[in-house]
Order: structure tokens, then C-alpha cells, then sequence
């Protein structure tokens, strides 16, 4: 990493309330466990990556994911978004833009590499191009590039070491690794939950689900359409989301067992919160189990649920966070 470019330590301050401005409406659990920490730096950088990792990258995707009005436009403005990431990992954010100077710093204090923002940027045009999901390695691999990017930057701020002038990364810890199998669990509670989301919006239809499993209940993305609204789940659809909920239970069980084996490594206060964000997603995933996969209870759910990395179907166009230099999704 380039020497970071001489900026005011005033424009930094300022360059991260900005940030948490732009985030004060937005509705995440994540973001609600930054709130909570006690270290403010730590919550600042955790704010940054958020806004730049699962609001600015994914709103450049096309509508009706995101905000750009063709896969082409979104092509460029990821490469725009993805080149604003590699300039602050440089230590050379546009001094005029406000979310790169808190972006270039949180890289700064917590040696944060862009590869992160590399394989996002795959796993977004992955999703663009409407790439197909035809069993479950391919719904892991999508998960690793779209969940588990961004989830091992917000594990580094959440598990560094805080040192005299910046934070430390535990030697002893594979963040990368220790954020694998949470990320890809709280990604698959997502699939279940958005099921109706996706097929309603998205043309030609649809699902994340992947194919291997509508196959196995004999569904089709129609089928599973038509079954929307209904208070009790039929058979088909209740067996197919008890196969979704088996598989992310096991990555939510792995998971668990990866971050006791860290423990010892780990301040208590960041067990807490990885301890919370695990909870949000297996909360939501009992209560789908409670109501024996209602599809008109998932609409509910979808309400709470911190959103999968895909952005949640808009038809507003303002400019996402991120600033000009970011570029503005068009």
C-alpha cells in the first residue's frame, strides 16, 4: 500500500460523519451492532466499508436491483467504483469525495486489502448478467463472491487489535476463514426469505434458489410465484425450503464452532458482536421455521431482514453514497 496522500485530520473527522449521515435512515442490523460498540473508530471504519461494500457497489447494479438502466451502464459504473476502491487501498482517494477520504483511512487503519472489492465486483455482474445457479456449489460460490467479500472487511474491523497508531490483525486468526461460513449462512437465509421478492421483480423470472433443488420438489419459478400470499405453505414449497434451511444450518453450526475455536484470540467485545449479527440471521430463520415456511409470512420477514448484498428492489434513481468520484449509477 501506497503512503496515504497528506489529508487534514479535520477532513477525515468530517469525512466520517458524513458517512454516518448518509447511513442514519438505512435499515440494517449490522449497522445497529456498529452503533452499539464503544470504540468509535472501530465504528466509523465499520460504517465506511458497509456504505461502500453493501450500498454503493450493489445500487450501481441494474434496475430493478439497482440503479443503473442497463447492464452496461452498470459494467462501467462498477469499474468506476471498483477503481475508487484501489485508489483509497493506495492511499490516493479523490480529495473532493468525502466517502473515499473515510474509505482510504478505515484501509489505512486496518490494513484492509481491495481484493474484496475485486471479487464483489465479479459476484455483481455475476448477478447482472443473470448467471445461472444450477446446484448447490454454485449457490456457494455465488455466496462467496457476494456475502463472504464483504463480510471478512467488516470481521477485520471487528476482530483488529488496536495498537498505538493503528490496528493490528490477529496473526492467529484467518479472518477470511472465520467469516466464510457465517457469511455464506446469513446469505442463504436471504435466498429463502427473498424467494417472492426476486420472482415478482425480476424478468425474465428468476430465483436464487438453485436449480438443483427445484428440480428435486418438481418447481418452477411460476409454480413458486403462484404460491405467494398463501397462508399455509404447500408440501413442494415446504420441502424446499426445509432443504435451504438444512444447508444454511450447517454452515450457521460450522460457523459457530470456527468462531469458539478463535475465541481465545478475540476480544470479548468482538465475540459480541459476531455473536449479533449470527443471531439477527438465525432469529429470522427460526421464525420461518416457526410458521412452517408460510409464504405470507415471508413478506414479513423480508421487512426485517438485514438485506443479502444485492440491494433491495428500488425504482427511485438518486445517485448511491459514494460520492462523485464512485460514479454515479445511470
Amino acid at each position: 500500500m501506497q503512503a496515504r496522500a497528506a489529508i487534514d485530520p479535520a477532513a477525515i473527522r468530517s469525512a466520517y460523519a458524513a458517512c454516518r449521515d448518509r447511513l442514519a435512515d438505512h435499515p440494517s442490523r449490522l449497522l445497529a451492532e456498529a452503533r452499539r460498540m464503544d470504540d468509535e473508530t472501530r465504528a466509523d471504519a465499520f460504517f465506511v466499508v458497509y456504505e461502500s461494500l453493501r450500498v454503493a457497489g450493489p445500487a450501481r447494479l441494474p434496475r430493478p436491483l439497482g440503479r443503473s438502466r442497463s447492464f452496461d451502464r452498470a459494467e462501467v459504473s462498477l469499474r468506476v467504483w471498483r477503481d475508487g476502491a484501489r485508489l483509497c487501498y493506495q492511499g490516493q482517494p479523490d480529495s473532493a469525495d468525502t466517502h473515499q477520504i473515510a474509505l482510504a483511512d478505515a484501509m489505512t487503519q486496518f490494513q484492509i486489502p481491495v481484493t474484496p472489492w475485486e471479487e464483489l465486483e465479479s459476484g455483481l455482474l455475476a448477478l447482472a448478467q443473470r448467471d445461472a445457479i444450477p446446484d448447490i456449489a454454485a449457490s456457494v460460490a455465488r455466496a462467496r463472491l457476494l456475502a463472504v467479500a464483504p463480510f471478512s472487511v467488516m470481521f477485520r474491523v471487528l476482530c483488529a487489535r488496536r495498537g498505538v497508531h493503528r490496528y493490528r490483525q490477529i496473526s492467529e486468526v484467518d479472518i477470511a476463514e472465520l467469516a466464510h461460513d457465517p457469511a455464506v449462512f446469513a446469505y442463504l437465509v436471504g435466498v429463502a426469505a427473498d424467494v417472492f421478492t426476486e420472482l415478482e421483480h425480476l424478468r425474465p423470472m428468476q430465483s436464487s434458489i438453485p436449480d438443483e433443488f427445484l428440480t428435486r420438489h418438481h418447481l418452477t419459478a411460476q409454480e413458486l410465484l403462484d404460491m405467494r400470499g398463501l397462508q399455509v405453505a404447500p408440501a413442494r414449497f415446504r420441502d424446499l425450503m426445509h432443504d435451504i434451511s438444512f444447508l444454511a444450518w450447517n454452515f450457521y453450526d460450522s460457523g459457530v464452532a470456527k468462531i469458539g475455536q478463535s475465541a481465545a484470540h478475540l476480544s470479548p467485545e468482538s465475540i459480541s458482536h459476531l455473536d449479533g449479527f449470527l443471531g439477527h440471521y438465525k432469529t429470522v430463520l427460526q421464525d420461518l421455521e416457526r410458521t412452517h415456511f408460510s409464504p405470507a409470512h415471508l413478506a414479513e420477514v423480508t421487512r426485517s431482514l438485514e438485506p443479502r448484498i444485492i440491494t433491495r428492489i428500488v425504482s427511485a434513481t438518486p445517485t448511491p453514497p459514494g460520492g462523485t468520484s464512485q460514479g454515479p449509477a445511470s
